[in-house]
């Protein structure tokens, strides 16, 4: 009898080891990784080019969907009243989640497709004479790229997108002599990420 105990017990421990745990979504993700990207490259804003730099990062899910978010931002130089003064600004910088999808992953050249869906402040600043103003604002920026395997731990993104910007108030400015809205904060851009991660 005790030998039949003894015996149960093993089948039963072995069954035990071999077993998988079920889990919600054991047979949707295969794989997963992530990264972790410097971005930096040019606007439009307020109806001139302007640096715009910040950092994204990301869960990638078997290798095509990438889950994250990132921020941002960008300044441009207006004209000055005086040539002896520093010119005044406007500005904008932003972040929120961010999708991205990866097509053709183990490809050395492919593509990829995303979006930036989040808020921010976009406004104006003249530190000279002590004025900064700035409105919260919703961001929405649909963006495509190529992208390069350099080594299995680094990729790099070369594209672009148009940030769709709105909630700037005008009447916010017109202390001060100025008259901004939401489409000089709007604008195409392009740029050059650098990932760094588990592809």
């Amino acid at each position: 009898m005790k030998r039949l105990v003894v015996i149960a017990a093993a089948v039963a421990l072995a069954a035990a080891a071999f077993a998988e745990d079920q889990v919600l979504f054991g047979d949707v993700i295969k794989d997963s990784g992530g990264f972790g990207a410097p971005v930096f490259g040019a606007t439009l804003l307020n109806g001139d080019w302007a640096f715009v730099s910040g950092g994204r990062g990301a869960w990638i899910v078997n290798h095509k969907y990438c889950f994250g978010g990132g921020g941002y931002g960008a300044t441009a130089d207006l004209p000055a009243p005086n040539d002896n003064e520093m010119e005044p600004q406007v500005d904008i910088g932003y972040g929120g989640f961010e999708f991205e999808y990866v097509a053709f992953s183990d490809k050395v050249v492919h593509f990829t497709v995303g979006a930036l869906v989040g808020g921010g402040g976009a406004g104006y600043q003249d530190l000279p004479h002590d004025v900064q103003s700035h409105d919260l604002v919703f961001v929405g920026i649909p963006s495509a790229n190529v992208e390069l395997n350099i080594v299995k731990w680094i990729r790099v993104d070369v594209g672009g997108g148009y940030r769709y910007v709105t909630g700037v108030d005008p009447d916010t400015f017109a202390p001060y002599g100025r008259s901004f809205d939401d489409q000089d904060f709007c604008g195409a851009q392009a740029g050059v990420t650098i990932k760094f991660g588990k592809f």
